[in-house]
């Protein structure tokens, strides 16, 4: 039955909406790749002061750079928020239109430069992006990340925009334009959501019957457990959506919900080991490592996102694409936390909380030490008419050793013990 509502939703994807390389055989993706990135190398040696030093220090001509298969001589790189953006940059200064950072979640945030072009290709996969996920016309879209190029990209689609900087962080008004504007479809993190979610209910608003059919969420982990129950409780249908502003999005969910297309076409993704930067095998969880083919002011080549997930073994999906999947994302490596007896991800945790209603889906890890810990630390905020109890906190601890098989230690807490405040992202690993 859920295979066959899936292929049902794809097709008008299918029919509207497929680019021609969306639907390429692997060959001309890889042609088209290997051209785009030999001309990336070429500029980035030649423009930005930054690849230049990398590759003169490895002793690499861009020449030597043909295509995919020859990225393995050059470096896998991080990006700090020490480091010069003004030394990576591949055009003037004075070409420079938009100047992002990120969240500097991960430490001092990042300063991210865009030129003219970089918004129009940006715009323009996100318009791409849009109809994959049905928003176009007829939809009004809240979109809950601060970027130009994604706001243009919906109105591309024949979508109207209701946009961050409209909204405010204010929970309150986003509902109250929820309703009022009659909003289809919202992109947002998936704390954030749960966050207005939550407020709904405590402000007697309805949300299954407001409207909203689609949700896109992204910037943060969301268990299988979080989709199934938003699903249920409103009626919409929820995509996984992989991007960060020193990138863009390399990939996304279609209708089919079965792992995250690679929009080959624009990025190369590489999965690596993230000690030794050795590919990993198929299906197994490592690094996700970007090249972006599309950015013109500030290249970024091989870029370590700190990032896991897994590469999916190939087939054409139901939606028609033939564009390669990765699976959704594990969990970030420095949110890793180790525990006597295995290793542990937040999304890992989420799954067991989403799966029980008695918990309005708030919950933390706590860190209160470095190296392995004994038992896993998890304080768990109850639902809004649930009072803690001991039989629940012990029926969590036995699912969660279950699921991750590792023992836990739960605490559990009353309605609004774990409010968020105005975090942009929720704060899932609490190191004390």
């Amino acid at each position: 039955m859920q295979q066959r509502e899936a292929e049902k939703a794809v097709t008008r994807d299918s029919v509207l909406c497929l680019p021609g390389i969306e639907t390429s055989p692997l060959s001309k993706l890889r042609q088209l790749q290997d051209e785009r990135l030999a001309a990336l190398i070429d500029r980035a040696y030649h423009l930005s002061g930054f690849y230049r030093r990398l590759m003169d220090a490895i002793g690499i001509r861009p020449g030597e750079i043909k295509g995919v298969e020859d990225l393995q001589h050059l470096p896998a790189t991080k990006y700090s928020g020490e480091m010069s953006a003004q030394d990576m940059l591949a055009v003037p200064r004075d070409k420079v239109s938009v100047v992002l950072t990120t969240s500097g979640t991960t430490g001092l945030p990042k300063v991210i430069y865009l030129s003219q072009t970089d918004l129009e290709r940006w715009k323009a996969q996100f318009a791409r992006l849009s109809c994959v996920w049905g928003v176009g016309k007829g939809d009004v879209i809240m979109a809950g990340y601060p970027f130009p190029a994604i706001f243009d990209g919906f109105t591309a689609a024949g979508a109207m925009l209701l946009p961050f900087t409209h909204v405010s962080f204010s929970l309150d008004n986003q509902i109250r334009q929820i309703e009022r504007l009659k909003v289809t479809a919202i992109l947002s993190g998936p704390a954030t959501f749960l966050s207005l979610v939550k407020r709904a209910r405590e402000m007697g608003v309805d949300l299954k019957n407001a409207g909203m059919r689609v949700g896109i969420l992204g910037g943060e982990t969301w268990s299988q457990s979080f989709r199934k129950r938003m699903e249920t409780d409103l009626g919409m249908k929820f995509y996984d959506l992989y991007g960060s502003a020193e990138v863009g999005h390399p990939a996304s969910e279609c209708a089919a919900q079965d792992g995250m297309h690679i929009w080959e076409d624009l990025y190369v993704v590489e999965i690596l080991n993230p000690e030794t930067n050795e590919p990993v095998a198929l299906g197994k969880a490592g690094e996700i490592v970007v090249t972006p083919l599309w950015r013109e002011a500030m290249p970024f080549i091989r870029y370590r996102t700190g990032d896991l997930a897994a590469r999916l073994g190939y087939k054409q999906c139901v939606c028609g694409r033939t564009l390669p999947k990765i699976s959704r994302i594990k969990g970030r490596i420095e949110h890793m936390v180790k525990v006597k007896g295995g290793n542990v991800f937040p999304g890992d945790v989420e799954e067991v909380v989403q799966a029980a209603h008695e918990c309005s889906g708030e919950y933390q890890i706590m860190v209160d030490r470095p190296g392995s810990l004994d038992s896993l630390k998890v304080r768990v905020e109850c639902s809004l008419d649930q009072t803690p109890s001991g039989a629940m906190r012990k029926k969590l601890e036995a699912d969660l050793l279950k699921a991750t098989g590792v023992a836990s230690e739960v605490e559990l807490v009353a309605y609004g013990g774990l409010a968020r405040g105005g975090q942009f992202k929720g704060k899932r690993v609490v190191r004390t």
